[in-house]
């Protein structure tokens, strides 16, 4: 059986008719005929058809329905098979209300149809390059009989900046189909293209929806180095210090941070560590900095914060920091007894107990 299913009245369908040959000697198929009620809405080729051995060829059989309703026929084929010298295969189909093509926005109501003439624009947000915005287009079918797209194109100065699966499509009646159109722009300003749908719908055989956009600056990275110079407070040498950089990123694609160094003759007394690290777009980053000197004085060196940011691939902060001798303790170490040194009090009672000491031998003797 062939089933043409929904075709439109006026309109026309074809199926195709596949025969196949397993023997060893070429297949002749003559005698093609149509009968029956509907036998005038179907039509075929009435030549012989050959089929070579191991070969399918195929014909294809058409209706025409000239009114609304079912239409049944009967297809009758005449070989030289001994075995199947005839052939019959039923023919179904049904007149139905022309395709009436919907096209709108997912989201949105079904726009006007009619052709070219009523034009729907698919107008997408404003997208940076490198980077895509998509709106879904979706294609309805309001009438009776099937919807054959048989057609997608892009065309216009900036058709390239658009994309859609331009394969094509039956929609049955009451269906929709969607197809996502991608707006990737090559470069900055205002884009614009037109996509076109060819279509068997009598009144918009050729519908066409405008496409327009705005391609902006690339998304970039932006390093800003918040803290451009770090200065620690004065410690002894035997207590290090930890102070923090922070980088913030003030662009539109996120930061990343890959290595620091320090610089400087005295860079061995500051210690970095920057495991490679991404920073989003508006937010900061801590990187830590130690001063740890082993001798007093003062001391200076740099470190460098290597970024991807085109415009600034090296970001430089300065480093201070002042170091104090190491406390002694209270074992009196660099005290001089003297009145009035301050070291008195923690001397003094060595000594009385040296002299207690003294004059106790002096009476054992």
């Amino acid at each position: 059986q062939l089933d043409f299913g929904r075709v439109a009245v006026g309109g026309e369908a074809s199926v195709e008719l596949a025969i196949e040959n397993t023997g060893l000697r070429d297949l002749v198929v003559r005698g093609w005929s149509v009968s029956g009620t509907d036998a005038a809405a179907f039509s075929v080729d009435s030549g012989d058809l050959v089929v070579a051995p191991g070969t399918t060829e195929r014909r294809s059989v058409r209706l025409r329905p000239q009114a609304m309703g079912p239409h049944a026929a009967e297809l009758a084929l005449v070989t030289n098979d001994p075995a199947q010298p005839s052939v019959r295969v039923d023919l179904r189909g049904e007149g139905a209300s022309p395709p009436v093509l919907r096209v709108r926005v997912d989201g949105q109501s079904s726009g006007a149809t009619g052709g070219s003439a009523n034009v729907q624009a698919l107008s997408f947000p404003d997208t940076r390059r490198t980077r895509q915005s998509t709106l879904d287009l979706v294609i309805e079918n309001g009438g009776g009989a099937d919807l054959h797209v048989t057609q997608i194109r892009l065309d216009g100065k900036n058709a390239a900046d658009f994309q859609i699966d331009a394969s094509p499509a039956i929609v049955v009646a009451g269906a929709r189909l969607v197809r996502t159109v991608t707006f990737a722009p090559l470069a900055e300003g205002q884009r614009e293209a037109t996509l076109t749908l060819v279509t068997d719908d009598p009144n918009a055989a050729s519908y066409g929806v405008t496409l327009e956009g705005t391609g902006l600056e690339a998304p970039r990275p932006l390093a800003v180095l918040v803290t451009p110079s770090l200065t620690f407070p004065s410690t002894s040498t035997d207590r290090p210090v930890r102070r923090e950089l922070r980088v913030r990123n003030d662009g539109s694609d996120t930061l990343s941070l890959t290595a620091a160094q320090l610089d400087g003759a005295q860079a061995a007394v500051f210690g970095v560590v920057l495991e490679s690290t991404s920073v989003a777009p508006g937010e900061e980053v801590a990187v830590p900095v130690t001063f740890h000197p082993t001798r007093a004085g003062r001391y200076e060196a740099s470190v460098r914060i290597a970024t991807d940011d085109p415009d600034s691939p090296e970001l430089v902060a300065s480093l201070q920091g002042a170091a104090l001798a190491r406390s002694s303790g209270g074992g009196g170490g660099g005290c001089r007894l003297a009145p009035g040194s301050g070291c008195d009090t923690g001397i003094l009672p060595i000594v009385l107990a040296l002299l207690a000491l003294a004059g106790w031998r002096r009476r054992d003797g």
